[in-house]
């Protein structure tokens, strides 16, 4: 798994991007290699002013289905990025238990073939 991270308007420390890795290899590391990319992007929205302005989007890159993008905000920015990666984690596993696409319709039309109809 590759892991690539940025940051905007916050700056991303050594301590803070050993941090997300080690949440990422703790959330996403059970996928294996079906996890192929993660960028991660913590941003501080309006700076210096506080509130709920810290962001955190997680790309995840899967082979041969969609790039997930999951997002997350608070006031903490280890929060956020907690929040986001146990999203992240969720959303892959729920795609991960599906049937591929191609799978599913082949399914779909040998059911239609096998199906009988009755007579009027």
């Amino acid at each position: 798994m590759q892991v690539e991270i940025r940051g905007k308007g916050l700056r991303v420390t050594d301590v803070l991007s050993t941090y997300i890795q080690r949440r990422l290899v703790f959330a996403l590391g059970r996928f294996g290699r079906r996890v192929e990319r993660v960028l991660v992007w913590v941003e501080d929205t309006n700076d210096p002013k506080g509130g709920i302005d810290k962001q955190c989007r997680v790309a995840v890159v899967v082979p041969h289905s969609r790039t997930a993008v999951i997002e997350a905000r608070g006031s903490n920015i280890r929060v956020t990025i907690n929040r986001a990666v146990a999203k992240a984690s969720r959303y892959i596993a729920d795609r991960l238990k599906q049937p591929h696409s191609t799978n599913l319709s082949a399914r779909q039309s040998r059911a239609s073939e096998n199906r009988i109809t009755p007579y009027c």
